[in-house]
């Protein structure tokens, strides 16, 4: 289907209207910005839909071929046919839905061996992450892959959407957009949470997912870790982007960095959570237990143990 919209209409935002109908994600709604996983669902609730409008003519024909042999017979045999095609459409969006949700690069079970990983930071399959990771995301499905211009946006709320999604965070928004912050610093706040960006590493991107992010041995998060409103879409091979969503506590914004970090998070009696650097950008956290929870995105050009096809998923976040 999405060889057909292309080659009929091209990828243009003004024919959005024709990539919805096609991929059968015309029903948008608020919750969609909160849960872009029902964007899918929804497709796959509406073929079910179908297969029963179908399973009803069926059995409405089933029952008229008992009077009238020679019409109804024929016409149940093929709607049979019909019900059993429907059954393999749901089992095959089914199965899309679950592959796109449930990625994981370090799964070798969906790609040959000859594209196992050999360079891949984490030698071993993940199975089982940490509590506060919500998953991956492959690269070619961000929305700086599949916008029409650049910084620019497939969510239809742009700048004024206020979803807290992480997935549609990614999905939805470019990654080089500086999310506003102003009103954090226009009082004092407490128990504040924003999106915000960490670029590392795929070997400690990995290793985060497994075990969470490392502490200084007083259990403080690691001062090398920061975070960032924004990010470059553009990132080096073995290298990844960590989304997360990270709570603020009592903030403290500073004009000009580098600083020692422990003058406001030891030496001040702990009165400060989080430091903000307005010239770098980059806020620095007290403790892990502030970052809620986080998904990861490997870039592209790292050798990973499962590559995931975006082109079944084309038009579907558009």
């Amino acid at each position: 289907m999405s060889y057909c919209v292309v080659k009929l209409f091209g990828v243009q935002p003004a024919h959005n209207r024709f990539w919805r109908l096609g991929t059968m994600t015309c029903i948008r709604l608020d919750i969609h910005l909160k849960h872009p996983q029902l964007i899918l669902l929804t497709r796959i609730f509406l073929i079910i839909s179908f297969f029963l409008l179908r399973f009803t003519c069926f059995i409405l024909g089933a029952l008229c071929s008992t009077r009238f042999q020679s019409q109804c017979t024929t016409y149940t045999v093929f709607a049979a046919f019909a019900l059993i095609s429907f059954l393999l459409i749901i089992l095959v969006e089914f199965i899309h839905f679950v592959r796109l949700w449930t990625y994981n690069p370090t799964d070798p079970r969906n790609t040959n061996e000859k594209y196992t990983s050999t360079t891949v930071s984490s030698d071993k399959f993940i199975e089982k992450s940490h509590r506060r990771h919500l998953g991956f995301i492959h690269h070619s499905m961000v929305n700086d892959q599949n916008a029409f211009g650049f910084r620019q946006s497939l969510c239809p709320k742009g700048d004024e959407c206020q979803s807290e999604s992480l997935h549609h965070q990614l999905i939805c928004h470019s990654l080089e957009y500086s999310c506003r912050f102003s009103n954090l610093f226009s009082n004092r706040c407490y128990q504040t949470s924003i999106t915000a960006f960490y670029k590392t590493t795929s070997k400690n991107a990995f290793q985060i997912v497994e075990y969470g992010f490392p502490c200084e041995n007083n259990l403080q998060l690691q001062r090398d870790i920061y975070f960032t409103p924004s990010v470059s879409s553009n990132i080096e091979p073995n290298h990844a982007i960590i989304c997360a969503r990270i709570n603020l506590g009592q903030l403290s914004k500073i004009k000009a960095g580098p600083l020692d970090l422990d003058q406001y998070f030891e030496r001040a009696g702990y009165s400060c959570d989080t430091v903000y650097i307005e010239n770098l950008a980059r806020f620095y956290l007290r403790m892990p237990g502030q970052i809620e929870k986080w998904v990861v995105m490997i870039s592209s050009g790292t050798t990973i143990s499962d590559e995931l096809d975006s082109n079944y998923y084309v038009g579907c976040f558009s």
